[in-house]
């Protein structure tokens, strides 16, 4: 096309070098798509442009692929082997991605002429052999994965022509060996990945010479048919890796952690899925207090490690999923407060505590999924973020009074997503089956009234008060009543005298009568069912005891959260009085049998003396200096301070004096005074001169009667025993008159 400076076809220069400029666009356009090849699409982003060509059952590179290509997509195809400067031309290219193929040669500079390719993937091949000229051509590389493939060896320099290596994975090949000088070709490997190689790499230290590794996987070295294998690291294995801060040794069989982390000295975290692992200590890291990502999912975890957890203050990320742990205790993870996600799922969790999660103001996560959970007690998520994210379905939740607390909180108090955007349901009891937890009223989380006692019997005195326990437990109590011997009903806030019902639920019957003897029955319901429970009164016809305050009941129950009556009384006074009583009614029988003895014995005495028979006559004989007087007392006279030589005891016959004058009704001493007091000693009585000493020492004299008395002239005659009298003492003489009443 041609552009004079004549008027042309559109009549303007201006027009002609505007259609030059449309006709460049349109080749430009036209050129981009006429370069992508038919079994490929080809898009254009802001990073670049990109070529899918996967998923086409490709055995060979298509051509014609477009120059300025950043990412080129050959996955999911059957190419079977790279050639030479397959890819020249593609000098923009930056990420390759060949991986499940079935390639299995790569010749010597198939990647030559991509100096820009950061990012190589060839997982999922068929290739065993790779040359130190296999990855030639691509300085640049910081990524590449030989994953899942047959290599069993590594030669000696392969990874020379890629200094600038960031990341390696080797997974799941048959690798035994891992040379020292390859490591030194990795000196600026910040990831490595040797999962599912055969155990023998860790049998010596490797990894010396990768002074800057950050992440190490080393998962599933040991297939399911070797020994337990935890002391088969070397203890060496990780020396040299100083920089190390993320280690992963999950499904090696391993029942405790390797003491070959205790050399990684700037460790952060740590995986241990699948291992047989039953506790772990601190003392198994090296410095604990760095360590924020602890992963011993899959374990053998009985119980949470909270002494070793309390060593790990800067903890973020704990997981413990599917270890048989069922509960969580009290400040579980109170030493945990930088805690932002809790995995614990399939545990078999079936009990939390509800200080449990104390000190967990930053949680972000909390994974509860498939346990046995049917409650979460009030208060235990008192101390959580509101924020959390809880995922708490696949749990056998029951919707009753224990569920109350955690429900308000859920839709009061949290503002995080529950189930992920999915309500959180009732599995039971089954007229809440599938409801919403945070949909129903306070009053629908109810707990089955049951009966907390057997059959009670009250028994009270007659016109006293009753009160009659309501032995059920319900929580919340919607309605409750009595039911009256006489089938009548008694409700809260409608008294019936006698009847009214307390505040707690106990029925109160007033100035009880014989007519209210009998049964009675409490009733109590709510949305879980409704219990009955039956007492029975009896009435005392005996009068009321002082120390009788309140009525009792045998068995008497009091229920813990039902409504109950609580009794008044105290045992302690009551078996006191009952003692006290019992020792004051001896102290009166003894009292009534010595009275009643006394009267016998002063009745037996004013007989004696109507019939006749005298006083007793006690004969004492004292020695005196001058001789043995014969001194007669006669026991029972009355009492005269002037005569102390003369007393008398009422009832005393035994020795019967015919001749003594019959004594004078006057008052008498009595026995228990006149025995107490000392005998005086009598004077002598006068001696008439025609008497010797020995006559007058072998005959007594009487005493010289009372001036109220008028005894006889002569002197009585001697009785028989009074000689046996010679040898009592004055100190014996009591027991002496004892014996007599005795005889009589």
């Amino acid at each position: 096309m041609h552009c004079r400076g004549t008027m042309g076809l559109l009549g303007t220069k201006q027009s002609c070098i505007f259609d030059l400029y449309l006709v460049t666009i349109s080749l430009m356009i036209l050129g981009v798509y006429a370069t992508c090849p038919s079994v490929c699409n080809c898009r254009v982003y802001s990073t670049g442009k990109m070529v899918h060509c996967q998923g086409e059952n490709l055995t060979a590179i298509p051509a014609g692929l477009p120059f300025d290509t950043v990412i080129l997509q050959l996955g999911h195809n059957k190419l079977t082997r790279l050639e030479a400067d397959a890819f020249s031309g593609l000098r923009q290219l930056r990420k390759l991605y060949l991986y499940n193929n079935e390639i299995v040669e790569i010749e010597d500079g198939a990647f030559r002429g991509l100096p820009n390719v950061k990012h190589l993937d060839l997982t999922s091949n068929k290739i065993s052999v790779i040359t130190n000229r296999t990855f030639e051509g691509i300085p640049y590389l910081e990524r590449l994965n030989l994953g899942n493939n047959l290599l069993s060896s590594l030669p000696s320099g392969v990874f020379r022509q890629v200094p600038l290596l960031l990341e390696l994975e080797l997974r799941r090949n048959n690798i035994h060996e891992f040379p020292v000088d390859v490591s030194r070709d990795l000196v600026n490997v910040e990831i490595l990945d040797l999962s599912f190689n055969p155990a023998s790499l860790l049998l010596t230290p490797i990894f010396g010479q990768m002074v800057a590794l950050q992440h190490l996987k080393l998962n599933y070295l040991f297939d399911v048919n070797s020994a337990l294998v935890e002391d088969s690291i070397s203890e060496s294995a990780f020396d040299g890796l100083s920089n190390l801060t993320n280690l992963e040794l999950n499904g090696n069989r391993l029942t405790k952690i390797p003491s070959a982390v205790k050399s990684l000295p700037y460790l952060t975290s740590i995986e241990l899925q699948s291992n047989s692992i039953r506790t772990i200590n601190a003392d198994d890291f090296y410095r604990p207090i760095l360590l924020e990502v602890l992963d011993l999912s899959y374990n053998s975890l009985v119980e949470l490690p909270t002494s070793a957890l309390a060593e790990f203050p800067h903890l973020t990320d704990l997981i413990l999923d599917f270890n048989p742990i069922s509960v969580i205790g009290a400040r579980a993870f109170f030493y945990n407060p930088h805690l932002a996600t809790l995995y614990m799922a399939y545990t078999n969790l079936t009990t939390i505590n509800e200080d449990a999660f104390m000190g967990l103001g930053r949680l972000d996560t909390l994974y509860l999924k498939g346990n046995n959970l049917t409650t979460v007690v009030d208060g235990a998520m008192n101390y959580v973020n509101p924020e959390v994210n809880l995922i708490i379905s696949g749990n056998p939740i029951r919707c009753d009074c224990h569920l109350r607390g955690f429900a308000a909180w859920l839709k009061n108090n949290h503002n995080g997503t529950v189930n992920r955007g999915s309500p959180l349901q009732c599995v039971t009891p089954d007229r809440l089956n599938d409801s919403s937890v945070v949909d129903l009223l306070p009053n629908k989380f109810a707990c089955e009234p049951r009966s907390t006692s057997p059959n009670v019997t009250v028994s009270v005195h007659l016109e006293t008060n009753a009160l009659l326990a309501c032995a059920i437990d319900a929580d919340p109590i919607l309605q409750s009543f009595w039911i009256t011997k006489s089938h009548g009903f008694i409700y809260p806030d409608q008294p019936q005298p006698p009847f009214a019902m307390a505040d707690n639920g106990s029925l109160l019957i007033t100035n009880v009568s014989l007519s209210n003897e009998g049964l009675y029955t409490c009733v109590v319901s709510n949305h879980a069912g409704e219990a009955q429970s039956s007492v029975e009164l009896r009435i005392l016809l005996s009068p009321v005891p002082e120390a009788t305050a309140t009525p009792t009941a045998t068995p008497f129950a009091t229920p813990t959260s039902a409504p109950t009556a609580k009794p008044t009384g105290n045992n302690l006074p009551v078996i006191s009085i009952f003692v006290i009583s019992g020792i004051l009614f001896f102290v009166m029988v003894v009292l009534l049998v010595l009275i009643r003895r006394g009267t016998i014995a002063r009745n037996k005495c004013f007989k004696d003396k109507e019939h006749g028979q005298g006083e007793v006559a006690v004969n004492i004989i004292y020695n005196i200096p001058n001789g043995h007087t014969n001194a007669a007392f006669q026991l029972g006279q009355p009492e005269d301070d002037s005569d102390d030589e003369n007393y008398m005891v009422p009832g005393l016959n035994t020795l019967p004096s015919r001749n003594a004058p019959a004594a004078p009704e006057q008052r008498t001493t009595p026995p228990a005074q006149l025995l107490s007091r000392p005998l005086p000693l009598p004077p002598p009585p006068p001696q008439a001169a025609s008497q010797t000493p020995e006559a007058a020492g072998s005959q007594a004299q009487p005493p010289p009667a009372p001036a109220q008395s008028q005894p006889s002239a002569t002197p009585p005659p001697a009785s028989p025993g009074y000689e046996d009298m010679e040898a009592i003492q004055p100190d014996r003489l009591i027991g002496y008159v004892d014996d007599m009443v005795a005889d009589q």
